[in-house]
């Protein structure tokens, strides 16, 4: 044990100092930080098989995100997900391997399905969550500029007779394009075009019929 700790120490001293790292110092103090933790951890609860298999998923783990932040990681993102679901259930093979006498073999192919199905939930609920995320904001837009839609028309009826009747009309008609394309936000991607064409002309020609009307 007091050797599991002694090593930790050392990794982490040793990581904290690798060269090319400075570019990398807080993912180098996170993951030698993990390192010391994980085998003080398993030294203590005396897992002496899992503690080499441990300390090899930390390091790999460490150097792919070294890897992939010199390489723009948004690029790798399918590889760095995916290298982390599948170290971590191999991790947990090696432990029912060696504490519960499981066959490598049937647990092989249940790593993979198991990475793979982390991967595709990961990906398919972060897809879902700013779909609804865009549909909640469109959805509010829509009613706010629905609102401003009844204020236009209500203000172009109350200017109907009056000198300006013509620059209200087309202030109603932008408020109504508008509203229709934050409404068909609610059925395709188009949030960002919709909320800022939305911002523009609502707020520009509010200002400009408050003050020049």
């Amino acid at each position: 044990m007091l050797l599991s700790i002694y090593l930790s120490i050392y990794l982490s001293i040793y990581l904290s100092r690798t060269v090319h790292m400075h570019q990398h110092r807080n993912e180098t103090l996170h993951f030698s930080s993990n390192i010391s933790v994980n085998l003080i951890y398993l030294s203590i609860y005396h897992f002496d098989r899992l503690l080499y298999f441990k300390l090899v998923h930390i390091m790999l783990h460490h150097y792919l995100s070294i890897y992939l932040s010199r390489v723009h990681m948004h690029q790798h993102l399918f590889l760095y997900y995916f290298f982390n679901s599948f170290s971590f259930f191999l991790f947990l093979s090696f432990f029912f391997f060696y504490n519960f006498s499981f066959s490598f073999l049937f647990l092989f192919p249940l790593i993979l399905f198991l990475s793979f199905f982390y991967l595709f939930s990961l990906f398919f609920l972060s897809f879902f969550f700013f779909y609804f995320l865009f549909f909640f904001l469109s959805f509010s837009f829509t009613f706010f500029s629905f609102f401003l839609f009844l204020f236009s028309f209500s203000f172009f009826f109350l200017s109907f007779f009056s000198f300006f009747l013509f620059l209200s009309f087309f202030f109603f008609l932008f408020l109504s394009f508008s509203f229709f394309l934050s409404f068909l936000s609610f059925f395709s991607f188009s949030f960002f075009l919709s909320f800022f064409f939305f911002l523009f002309l609502s707020f520009f020609f509010l200002l400009f019929y408050f003050f020049f009307l």
